[in-house]
């Protein structure tokens, strides 16, 4: 659980017509990914594939939106990729070839439904307008032509419109502008209006009369328009049943994931080796799914190429899982680097909860985790946050902002601050002699154990009777002499460099030194949110207190709690994740392994 696992190579042998299938049946266990043919093998040869592709993509983007869902057949068909893709194709191009008349008369219709919906609203507006005649504006002679102008509400009336503009009506959804004159002068307008996001429409022949009679007009060739629009789309929908196009789409939109994945199969005249690693360790679940599918195949997991890094595998367990999150914003852990998940399920929690030590905040996070987590899996970190605020809650008295509700364990932050302060200091000193034991644990993996004792070995030694000298000054000696005998490691590890080995070897030794004081007082911060968190909250108890009012007492209380939880626990977070990447991670976790990237099934 501590070192990551390399992922297994395997090879799986199947009849060509079979490829497809057999890819589904892997991508769906979740536990394939690809890997590119090996080079003395030829892939796979599809001639016919790309250009029916381009071609449907263009279908796609011209009739897709009157396409319905693509459907996967209900009992699949071993088939090469090319015949699957020509039937497909067939019954796609016979549908749009004969839905095209349909659809143009629906987009026209939809086109003139639209802009009679703009002239009813037009005729609403100008209802009790006196004088007013839509008929006038048919009053035309050759030369001479009208428009209706919709602007969005307040626009300004363009100077040019003002002589040819016959009535100006607004509403607080639009305004029109109606418009009449020479065919030039309307053009003119249409010029000025087009940086104010204007629509121009032409003037029908059923807007005449008042208001109320073109809008009944227009509400008649609306309901015409709805019957028109109606009728070819039942069209459509008897032609999608008669081409069977779902099932059409399903079938091209699977050979377009296939074609997407050729890269990892190998293929003869009748046979198709598929290529790839496997997380499935002895292969049994691959074996169960195949012969579940029926498919006739060979399944063997030979020795990977040698010119292949197979990807690095996390075992944990799954309440440790949530928290690979950590080692995933750094890369994946290599096959002689450890995972740090399992540590980190305590770690982090505890880190966490020492900021935000509240019972009732803690049980707010937690119930959000357990509610949250299945639609967001991130948050599954927030249970073991908020369980471990409950306990450190408990240690400060503190719930709800509250230290008079429950005796404190331990201790009040505000009361005293010095060991609040002092325990994240020794934690943190703990947590990087971990850190240095980790790279000397990765280093034994790698053959490189000599050089972690001459390197690091004596550093995490001083640390730690360092901190035990605070108690027992006698252990000082050890600490010193822990750094004299790195020093001469050092110096041996830069033995090629002559003369200059014991310079570097001091220089490396006081900057590691450096490090090792930085990093040790950056957990003094823990501390500090710690008794800001405490501060917070006792002035949110002391407004509360001070009101006077149980119910304004009780706003307050709600609010403020809220605020806390939102900020200190944003603050918190952000604080932990500092903490763990650049303190903890910085002296073990390079993150040089390939991750495993499971083949995705289509969708």
């Amino acid at each position: 659980m501590l070192r990551t696992v390399p992922a297994r190579w395997f090879e799986l042998l199947v009849p060509r017509a079979a490829v497809g299938r057999a890819l589904e049946v892997l991508a769906r266990t979740g536990l394939v990914q690809l890997d590119s043919a090996v080079d003395d093998e030829e892939l796979i040869a599809v001639p016919s594939l790309k250009t029916p592709l381009e071609r449907f993509a263009q279908l796609e983007r011209r009739f897709g939106k009157y396409w319905p869902a693509p459907r996967l057949p209900s009992t699949a068909r071993d088939r090469l990729l090319e015949r699957q893709l020509e039937s497909a194709m067939s019954r796609i191009e016979a549908w749009c070839e004969q839905a095209g008349p349909h659809i143009e008369r629906i987009e026209r219709a939809s086109r003139e439904r639209g802009d009679l919906e703009l002239l009813e609203a037009m005729c609403r507006a100008g209802k009790r307008k006196r004088k007013l005649d839509f008929g006038d504006l048919h009053a035309r002679s050759a030369d001479m032509t009208a428009a209706v102008f919709v602007l969005p509400p307040e626009t300004e009336t363009p100077a040019l419109a003002l002589p040819v503009l016959y009535r100006r009506l607004d509403s607080s959804a639009a305004s029109w502008l109606l418009v009449f004159g020479r065919s030039d002068q309307v053009e003119g307008v249409a010029q000025a209006l087009a940086g104010h996001h204007a629509r121009r429409i032409g003037v029908p022949g059923t807007l005449r009369g008042t208001p109320e009679q073109a809008q009944a007009r227009v509400q008649h060739r609306l309901a015409a328009a709805d019957r028109l629009l109606a009728t070819q789309r039942r069209a459509l929908q008897r032609l999608t049943e008669r081409h069977r196009l779902a099932e059409a789409l399903g079938s091209l939109q699977r050979v377009r994931w296939l074609a997407d994945h050729l890269h990892g199969i190998a293929a003869s005249e009748y046979m198709a080796r598929i290529h790839g690693w496997t997380s499935d360790p002895d292969g049994e679940v691959l074996r169960k799914a195949l012969d579940e599918a029926g498919i006739p195949c060979a399944l063997g997991f030979p020795p990977p190429p040698a010119e292949r890094e197979a990807p690095s595998l996390t075992i944990n367990p799954p309440w440790a899982r949530p928290f690979e999150i950590f080692a995933r914003l750094v890369g994946t852990p290599g096959q002689n680097e450890a995972d740090p998940s399992i540590m980190l399920a305590v770690i982090a929690p505890l880190l966490f909860g020492y900021m935000f030590g509240d019972v009732g905040q803690g049980a707010v996070l937690l119930v959000a985790g357990l509610w949250l987590r299945k639609r967001f899996p991130a948050t599954a970190l927030l249970i073991w946050g908020g369980a471990w605020a409950m306990v450190f809650g408990v240690l400060f008295g503190s719930v709800f902002g509250r230290e008079d509700l429950i005796p404190a364990l331990w201790l009040h932050p505000v009361v005293e601050p010095l060991p609040v302060l002092t325990v994240p200091l020794l934690f943190g000193a703990g947590l990087i002699v971990l850190s240095i034991l980790l790279s000397g644990l990765e280093h034994q993996w790698a053959g490189r154990f000599f050089e972690w004792v001459c390197g690091e070995a004596g550093m995490g030694v001083a640390l730690l009777f360092g901190i035990a000298s605070l108690r027992h000054p006698d252990l000082m000696v050890v600490a010193v002499g822990a750094l004299v005998l790195q020093f001469f490691g050092l110096a041996w590890n830069f033995r090629r460099s002559g003369g200059m080995a014991f310079a570097r070897a001091a220089a490396d030794l006081i900057e590691g030194l450096m490090r090792l004081v930085v990093n040790t007082l950056s957990f003094v911060r823990v501390g500090a949110f710690a008794l800001a968190h405490a501060g917070l909250s006792l002035a949110v108890v002391s407004l509360a207190d001070g009101t006077g009012n149980i119910v304004v007492s009780l706003i307050v209380m709600v609010l403020g709690n809220a605020l806390i939880i939102a900020i200190e626990g944003l603050v918190a977070s952000i604080q932990t994740t500092r903490l763990v990447l650049f303190e903890f991670f910085n002296r073990f976790l390079t993150a040089e392994g390939r991750e495993f990237q499971p083949l995705a099934p289509p969708a």
